[in-house]
């Protein structure tokens, strides 16, 4: 905290008049403090006040705009230094035991020279144009020239207004990369990973600080066959040079999900899931417990399970974090992929989530699942495998694979979980649905990896 305060809020108010501050304020501390407590101690619970309120939320503060309201203060605290320029200095002269022509002249003369050097100060500070300062700008006309607007954007959080302002475009539906305090190399990797299943070209914008590793086909391990990466413009963010803000471009070539133009076919005679084609309706004493399961948690939407069809075999995942409001889930008989009944899933906003999973495997496996979109708007399809050790009841859950599900098109996505994912001393997994938006879902199926 105490490095931030003094290395990077200075810089944001202008160096010369943060120094003159905190010299004034010292000056007022030592020789003012009796002769006028009122102003002394005005002037210190206020700068007091001002500096720990912005320090408790100094992540604010990494915009200029809010540590700059502290320039008022600054501003009187080098007054202060001014006025008291020559007092200061006979106090020095007189500690020191200095005796010497032109003593008396010389601290008449000190206020007026600091006076002057902060006014020329402030003056060129004001008129000096920054070279550095419009990157935001310059970046998105850079990615203007490329891009256009069904392409993905991908911002990093502290950036996403200014990005989106800039571009004049509305971005509801932005994926930001999270970089914490995490590396560009990490962040980027990990978006890209997220990335690899989401058809089109994918733009994204990231800060690199100098020396850090700089994301690369090579640094990110890159599997150059699933896709392309390449760095397109890149400026620095100030005259020090040390960050850079680069706009890169990551096209996959999406190996885990088709788009599907044919019949759906039968599942596979060696599928070990044997409830995929969503054909059994769950009933009798498997629906009851179900039902009391959601009226303990007070699902009220699912409280009454006579008013709809859900499928057996499966869990959906419906408790007291999305009981306010929980997506709509039913076996519905209009426009089936495959067979009588398909699953259909509204999970679009301000509904929460689909969640639903199926039973446990301790084997590798391929999956295959059918899915159509529906709605206006692109869904998502999120894999997880929810890996267990069942003796120890101990639990971890892995991204396997996101998808983007556009409107009114089929996709047949399909994946392999083997042996070598497995974590540690987990011996079971499940596959675990995660939706976001409206789609159908059909013929999901299991089917052992041969060795």
């Amino acid at each position: 905290m105490l490095k931030y305060l003094f290395h990077t809020v200075p810089p944001m108010l202008f160096e010369a008049l943060a120094i003159t501050a905190l010299i004034g304020f010292a000056v007022l501390l030592t020789l003012r403090k009796k002769k006028n407590p009122v102003l002394f101690w005005s002037l210190t619970g206020v700068v007091l006040f001002m500096i720990v309120w912005r320090l408790s939320v100094h992540s604010l503060m990494l915009s200029s705009r809010y540590a700059q309201i502290i320039i008022y203060p600054c501003v009187i605290l080098s007054a202060c230094l001014c006025m008291n320029t020559q007092a200061l200095f006979r106090w020095i002269f007189r500690k020191l035991k200095l005796n010497f022509p032109y003593r008396k002249d010389i601290c008449k003369f000190l206020p007026t020279v600091l006076f002057v050097s902060l006014f020329f100060a402030c003056i060129g500070k004001a008129l000096h144009v920054d070279s550095y300062g419009n990157f935001i700008e310059k970046i998105t006309t850079a990615y203007q020239k490329y891009a256009d607007s069904k392409d993905h954007i991908h911002i990093a959080e502290s950036e996403h207004h200014r990005i989106s302002w800039y571009l004049k475009r509305k971005i509801s539906d932005v994926q930001v990369i999270h970089e914490n305090n995490s590396t560009a190399l990490s962040a980027i990797s990990k978006t890209v990973q997220e990335l690899k299943n989401f058809e089109g070209n994918h733009y994204l914008f990231f800060y690199l600080k100098k020396k850090e590793t700089e994301p690369s086909a090579q640094t990110m391990k890159f599997d150059k066959d699933s896709g392309s990466w390449e760095i397109l413009e890149r400026f620095y963010t100030s005259k020090r040079r040390n960050k850079e803000i680069i706009l890169a471009r990551y096209r996959p070539v999406c190996p885990d999900i088709k788009e599907w133009n044919k019949p759906i076919p039968e599942l596979p005679a060696d599928d070990i899931l044997k409830v995929g084609k969503f054909e059994q309706i769950r009933a009798g004493a498997a629906l009851k417990s179900l039902e009391n399961y959601y009226k303990k948690n007070q699902i009220n939407g699912y409280c009454d399970l006579s008013k709809r069809k859900l499928p057996n075999g499966w869990w959906f995942v419906l408790s007291s974090w999305n009981k306010d409001n929980p997506p709509e889930i039913n076996l519905t008989e209009t426009n089936p992929l495959a067979g009588k009944y398909s699953l259909q899933l509204d999970a679009r906003p301000p509904l929460s989530p689909a969640i639903f999973s199926g039973a446990y495997f301790n084997k590798p496996c391929r999956y295959t699942f059918f899915v159509r979109g529906g709605g206006k708007q692109a869904s998502q399809v999120q894999i997880n495998a929810y890996f267990g050790n069942i003796k120890e009841k101990k639990y971890t859950s892995r991204l396997w694979g996101k998808f983007l599900i556009h409107p009114g098109k089929v996709y047949r996505i399909d994946g392999e979980v083997p042996y070598n994912k497995f974590p540690q001393g987990f011996q079971n997994f499940c596959l675990q649905f995660v939706v976001r938006g409206y789609v159908t879902v059909d013929q999901i199926s299991a089917t052992p990896l041969k060795k």
